[in-house]
């Protein structure tokens, strides 16, 4: 893949700013994951990296829990998690441990499941709990999601369009008084776990 050099140098940047690293270096990464995650967990995470067919994918999504896990701590780890708003595959209200112990080796992967999790729960620990999931492939902006019970005029709500990646709405009246949403397209924007994973993925491809 022929990287543009603005990508790979925000690339880097996001690796800088989010990880503490220069670059995508394994060792580091595995170091920093130790630090983050404890010794068990990274070395299980290295042994699926290893079954991954594409093991720099699997390192990215490694990257993604690092952060995470230093965002979240790592009782995130055993605590089954909550039902999410958003299309995430396998597991779901499985404790991320327990995720730990499956041997898929094609998508998504253990890691990639995990990564997925955690972006989704930084974004509601950054942002709170997402109210509605909505599919970006339309550009409609309008009452695109049923809205919660408490809503009133004014208030901003929180919309999923993906695994970590949020959207605001704004409640407005519609005539008659029945209340509707205008999605904010502008306020499209990414949990720290989803930048990380795209950062990695991208400084790791080789430079022609």
């Amino acid at each position: 893949m022929d990287i543009p050099p603005d990508s790979r140098r925000a690339a880097l940047r996001i690796i800088r700013e989010l990880l503490g690293l220069e670059g995508p270096d394994v060792f580091a990464l595995l170091t920093a994951a130790e630090s983050a995650l404890g010794a068990a967990r990274t070395k299980r995470c290295w042994e699926l990296a290893g079954e991954s067919p594409r093991k720099d994918y699997a390192l990215a999504s490694l990257a993604a829990l690092v952060v995470g896990t230093r965002r979240l701590g790592e009782a995130w780890w055993p605590k089954p998690r909550r039902s999410s708003v958003e299309i995430i595959p396998l597991g779901e209200g499985s404790p991320p441990d327990e995720a730990l112990a499956w041997t898929c080796k094609e998508w998504p992967t253990p890691l990639e499941v995990l990564s997925m999790w955690i972006a989704s729960d930084v974004a509601d620990d950054l942002w709170g709990p997402a109210v509605a999931y909505v599919d970006l492939n339309s550009i409609a902006t309008s009452d695109r999601f049923p809205l919660p019970p408490q809503a009133k005029v004014g208030d901003r709500v929180v919309a999923a369009f993906d695994p970590g990646s949020r959207a605001d709405a704004r409640v407005v009246e519609r005539p008659g008084g029945r209340l509707g949403s205008e999605l904010d397209l502008d306020s499209l924007r990414h949990s720290p776990p989803v930048e990380l994973e795209w950062a990695w993925g991208i400084a790791s491809e080789p430079q022609s």
